[in-house]
């Protein structure tokens, strides 16, 4: 078989004017290099050819700046990958999507055995507001309660009620006052699942501006009250506590007691009535400053540190420093009422006059002005409270006038003119009552204070023999000096008319202050003599 002759592939011509054609037309430097690379290689067949080393590329060799730029972009894509990388991860394991669960029932297996515990049931009761209400006479709401409970808060089967319970301005229970009324949350084995709410309104009437802000929710148990952590909104009369439990079934508003009972000196008496002239302003007006001796110019006649007034009314002596009682300063007289058993004291220089016809049961104090004050027994046989019993005298007058506070720890009650103050006792109101009479202004108003302050209930001593005619007694703590006849207890006006008509002081007797006598006609210069 003749042998074949390899065909050789014919170059491709570039018809380029630049360039010179050198596979068709080979220069013969060309032809030489392209016969020795067959020669080396051999004859095998095939035909291989070399591009000739100049007429290759050569290879660009990179400078420091490229290698620079490559190394930036390597980083770049680095960062890239690892960003992206990190960010897919944590966007997979934080998201949820929004899928909606449609009929979606929980699977329940059926225990097997009655050993097995039972499936509990969830709480189904619905939200409900229990309310309960306080009227007044009139049929005016002065005190509500509401008591919120969400759905779920409760056993769905217990029947629970809300009740309310009336309660006067003057009734206290320990520190507390109540106010409006008390109301009980009635129910059995009553258990919170979730957080109740009260919420309280009070009317207008039945507070006091000056301790309005005091006011809180309370519950009552063991006897005490206790205040709970409330909200007050005084612009709508509100107040409203959480519950996350019940500590009791009583609640009410509650206020302390020494926010509404303050003491006598903190009120103005009779405000609508203007004072004479106090020309040193201690409290005292200058009638008033010739009866206890203190200086008109001089606001702190014995110089301790506390004004004339303040010390009448503290029941102190305005002219010697220190805490000395004024009943021994000879300053004022003690009156005491055997018949209803009270006492109080009044200026000296005064006269009292119990009204025979009243059986002891009104006594005048007479000033030497105009004016005059009184003291009178009212009958209060149901014990009702003062607010209550005074409504029922005047049932005109709103409770809102009316002032509250105590005397001696025993509950008063003010006037709305603060000219009367009542005290109860047991079955008997005690009326205390300053008349200005034909004064324009009043002459007398811190010796009001002090015959308020001063009054107070004695309990009498076990029945003694009864003193004899003509002996001169005094009680402790007091100038006073009294002769007793028929029974009773006789004044002197002043120590001159003790000696002017021939008594002797070293025949009066000191006697306890429970020895009660009534009090009979003031022995004066008109008295004869002994």
């Amino acid at each position: 078989m003749p042998e074949e002759t390899p065909i050789q592939p014919e170059p491709q011509k570039i018809n380029t004017p630049e360039v010179q054609d050198i596979f068709s037309n080979p220069p013969a430097a060309a032809k030489k290099e392209i016969m020795e690379e067959v020669t080396q290689y051999g004859n095998t067949g095939e035909m291989i050819y070399v591009m000739p080393e100049k007429f290759r590329k050569a290879q660009r060799k990179l400078s420091k700046k490229d290698k620079n730029k490559s190394l930036v972009l390597i980083l770049c894509l680095l960062v890239i990958i690892v960003g992206g990388g990190l960010g897919f991860y944590f966007w997979i394991t934080n998201y949820h999507p929004n899928i909606p669960v449609i009929n979606q029932i929980p699977a329940i297996t059926q225990p097997e055995d009655n050993n097995s515990p039972s499936i509990p049931t969830a709480n189904t009761s619905i939200e409900q507001t229990l309310k309960a209400e306080i009227k007044d006479q009139g049929g005016e709401t002065v005190s509500w309660l509401e008591f919120y409970l969400p759905a779920g808060a409760v056993d769905p089967n217990l029947k629970i009620e809300l009740t309310s319970q009336a309660v006067t301005d003057a009734d206290v229970f320990n520190d507390y006052k109540v106010v409006g009324g008390i109301y009980k949350i009635q129910s059995t084995n009553l258990i919170l699942q979730k957080s109740a709410t009260l919420r309280a309104f009070y009317h207008n009437k039945i507070v006091e501006s000056n301790w309005e802000n005091d006011i809180v929710l309370g519950y009552l148990k063991d006897n005490i009250w206790t205040p709970l952590s409330s909200v007050q909104d005084a612009e709508n009369n509100l107040i409203t506590a959480q519950l996350d439990l019940l500590p009791s079934d009583t609640f009410a508003l509650i206020v302390p007691k020494n926010k509404v009972t303050p003491t006598t000196e903190i009120f103005q008496i009779a405000p609508q009535i203007s004072s004479t002239i106090d020309s040193d302003q201690d409290g005292l007006t200058d009638t008033e400053e010739t009866i206890y001796r203190t200086g008109v110019s001089n606001p702190d006649t014995d110089g301790d540190g506390i004004s004339d007034g303040q010390e009448i009314v503290n029941l102190t002596d305005p002219l010697q420093a220190g805490e000395n009682k004024l009943s021994a300063a000879g300053l004022v007289n003690i009156y005491t009422n055997s018949t209803f058993s009270y006492s109080f004291f009044y200026p000296s220089s005064w006269i009292t006059r119990a009204i025979p016809e009243t059986n002891n049961e009104e006594v005048l104090v007479i000033t030497n002005t105009g004016e005059f004050f009184s003291v009178s027994v009212e009958k209060n046989p149901d014990q009702l409270s003062l607010i209550d019993w005074y409504s029922k005298q005047s049932p005109t007058t709103e409770k809102g006038l009316l002032t509250t506070i105590t005397v001696n720890n025993q509950p008063a009650l003010w006037s709305s003119d603060h000219l009367t103050i009542y005290i109860s006792k047991d079955e008997n109101v005690y009326v205390i009552s300053y008349n200005v009479g034909t004064e324009k202004e009043a002459n007398f108003k811190a010796t009001f204070k002090l015959l308020i302050n001063s009054f107070q209930f004695i309990v009498p001593s076990a029945p003694v023999a009864s003193r004899p005619d003509g002996t001169l007694i005094k009680y402790p703590n007091s100038p006073a000096v009294y002769l007793i006849e028929s029974g009773s207890k006789r004044a002197f006006k002043s120590g001159d008319i003790f000696g002017k008509l021939g008594y002797k002081w070293a025949n009066v007797i000191e006697i306890p202050i429970t020895e009660i006598f009534s009090d009979g006609p003031i022995i004066d210069e008109n008295e004869p003599k002994k």
